[in-house]
């Protein structure tokens, strides 16, 4: 068994990665094109476009990847076997459950994961960082076609449609 991963270097490689992934996105229709395969979106049917979470779980992949070359990522990662996860939700809570979810914005730190409320489901975002009441994000899969991965930035006192947040660090106690 291998010893625990070195989660600071886990977070920084993770918003690397995703800092590399600015700007790019669907291309060839919605939810479709050379990146949404790479993130995983080929194994996925074409009905299922929640790339958002895509996005956040290859970070992770590729992150862990790059830390320990040639072990499998947690399954949390992973809907089953080798296919991504999919869903934000459960790429949330999965991570939630490896580490700890919490409420309380101000709390939330580089790397961890928010989930947000959407019509119609769900969305999930990477927490670049946050200062005071703005929690700073990158998040793929936002807006209309052809949605790319940006930067946003979310006033914590006004934002109702945060869920919840997950950390893979656990809670001190």
């Amino acid at each position: 068994m291998s010893a625990p991963i070195n989660t600071g270097a886990l977070l920084d490689r993770v918003l690397l990665i995703a800092r590399n992934q600015l700007g790019y996105g669907e291309t060839t229709g919605n939810n479709r094109g050379r990146f949404i395969e790479v993130i995983g979106g080929d194994k996925l049917s074409v009905e299922d476009p929640a790339w958002c979470a895509l996005f956040a779980g290859y970070c992770y992949r590729t992150a862990y990847a790059g830390l320990r070359p040639g072990e499998q990522p947690p399954a949390w990662l992973f809907r089953h076997g080798s296919v991504p996860e999919a869903g934000a939700h459960n790429l949330v809570m999965g991570m939630g459950k490896a580490g700890r979810l919490f409420t309380d914005p101000h709390q939330a730190s580089q790397g961890d994961l928010v989930l947000f409320s959407r019509k119609g489901g769900h969305h999930v975002a990477l927490v670049e960082w946050g200062h005071a009441d703005l929690t700073h994000t990158i998040e793929g899969n936002v807006g209309k076609f052809p949605a790319k991965v940006k930067r946003l930035i979310h006033d914590v006192t006004n934002e109702d449609s945060f869920v919840t947040f997950a950390s893979i660090v656990p809670a001190t106690r």
